[in-house]
């Protein structure tokens, strides 16, 4: 039995900004996504755009997330960055996170390493409010 990691994080720093040249391919849900995102496990392709409305529906203290791949000893492990919702006590957070756990092990058949719950607002954004992944994967590490 796997153990997922709960953190707990007051806010990313300040990182510098990506180099503009992407690559992008088209994911199952008909979305254009960027290469760079795509995360490989068992030979198969997952999106963070497949993961994360499963992450944000498993529970209502959970206002957004993004996801991404790290890769630790040759095995790539997901990690799941979740905005809670002020006002949420932190008695709360091992609940949260496990139903967040079942939830994409139910629906994705994947397992998240590492939970990472982060106050309200402060997943890394762009100006037009997209999620900037590779931003919060850097403040990760």
């Amino acid at each position: 039995m796997f153990f997922c990691h709960v953190l707990i994080a007051d806010l990313f720093p300040s990182l510098s900004t990506w180099p503009l040249h992407h690559a992008f391919y088209f994911c199952d849900s008909n979305t254009m996504c960027n290469l760079q995102d795509v995360i490989i496990v068992g030979g198969r392709n997952y999106h963070p755009t497949d993961i994360e409305p499963v992450i944000n529906a498993a529970d209502p203290a959970v206002r957004l997330s993004a996801t991404f791949a790290v890769e630790d000893c040759d095995t790539t492990k997901i990690v799941a960055v979740v905005e809670v919702r002020n006002g949420v006590k932190k008695g709360m957070y091992e609940k949260i996170a496990n139903g967040i756990r079942q939830k994409v092990s139910e629906e994705n058949l994947l397992y998240l390493s590492t939970i990472v719950l982060i106050h309200e607002r402060t997943i890394p954004k762009t100006s037009s409010g997209k999620l900037q992944r590779r931003k919060a994967k850097v403040s990760f590490h």
